[in-house]
């Protein structure tokens, strides 16, 4: 009898024990710094707040959006990669920002893949060929033959260097035989002001950033990449159906990462909280109605889609000879 106290003692010793020194039993008992790595108003930033917003209704703590843009995220990136691993830094990324950037440059100031522990990928959004409101072209059709007719008078913009908008821009450059000035802008909204002024003649952008100013008639929309058309924008046919392939797979994607080490306690208790917000109603539907496709997967799975996806950014890279600043 007495070993058989002695034994549950032990076991409850433990197992109480080992709930105090669970991390994620007190986690947050601080605000969380969710940094995004890019300007305000853009689709990462939008997405981060809407995150961060269901995060501390959740969690009980402010998850604090803090943008700090710069070198087409790298900065940004690369101020999470670098912070302690505790769970109170993380950042709401992209492809271009997470994966892209970072090899235009000399030396690679993070490795997403060996940096970061991704958590959950949250929604991903075809590229929006976009032309000024002045551009006398109404199909993609029309716009390849005016940039050939007007070779080397042709500029495009995006929100920076490495971007995904520079890369895909570069795509449809070589795919269509055109030749167009790369002009790098510091985030969306200067490249929208720089398309809408004629400084830039084309941009491929996301429909949430462009949809309400084609609405406003400042902006003509001519084609998205992805497979198919979206509900949100029927008359507008893909870069397929328009006659380039290549551009079926091409998409940008958002989602939250910690950095590596980040306990693994913590890591699961943040996926399931992100997966959880993502399949709010209110969430799934804003994502829908940016014309945008709604993940909100497990943190493996974002993991193996980074690294899926990697080699096919680096190809892109290495095939349009597309370089960095520095």
């Amino acid at each position: 009898m007495r070993r058989s106290l002695l034994a549950a003692l032990l076991l409850a010793f433990a197992t109480s024990a080992f709930a105090q020194a669970n991390p994620a039993d007190s986690y947050p008992n601080r605000p969380v710094r969710i940094v995004v790595p890019f300007a305000p108003r853009g689709p990462t930033d939008t997405y981060a707040r809407v995150i961060a917003e269901k995060l501390q209704a959740s969690l009980g703590q402010p998850f604090i959006v803090e943008n700090k843009a710069g070198a087409t995220g790298i900065v940004g990136t690369g101020s999470v990669a670098t912070a302690e691993p505790d769970g109170y830094t993380l950042v709401f990324g992209s492809n271009s920002s997470q994966v892209v950037a970072t090899m235009l440059q000399a030396k690679r100031a993070y490795d997403t893949q060996k940096d970061f522990r991704p958590l959950s990928m949250l929604l991903n959004y075809p590229l929006y060929l976009v032309v000024g409101a002045a551009v006398p072209a109404t199909t993609v059709a029309e716009f390849v033959k005016l940039a050939k007719d007007q070779r080397d008078k042709m500029n495009y913009g995006s929100p920076g260097t490495g971007s995904g908008g520079h890369l895909v821009g570069e795509m449809f450059k070589s795919a269509a035989a055109i030749s167009a000035v790369h002009v790098p802008y510091k985030g969306v909204g200067p490249a929208q002001i720089g398309l809408m002024g004629g400084e830039i003649q084309f941009y491929m952008d996301s429909v949430t950033g462009s949809q309400a100013l084609i609405d406003d008639g400042k902006l003509r929309g001519l084609a998205v990449s992805g497979r198919e058309r979206l509900p949100r924008i029927p008359d507008i046919p893909t870069l397929k159906e328009s006659g380039y392939d290549g551009f079926e797979d091409v998409v940008i994607w958002l989602g939250m990462l910690a950095p590596v080490g980040v306990p693994d306690a913590i890591a699961k208790k943040l996926e399931a909280e992100l997966m959880k917000a993502a399949k709010l109603p209110d969430v799934a539907k804003r994502v829908r109605d940016s014309a945008s496709v709604l993940v909100g997967g497990s943190g493996k799975d974002f993991a193996d889609f980074i690294a899926r996806e990697t080699p096919v950014w680096e190809a892109i890279i290495k095939k349009n000879n597309i370089k960095g600043d520095n």
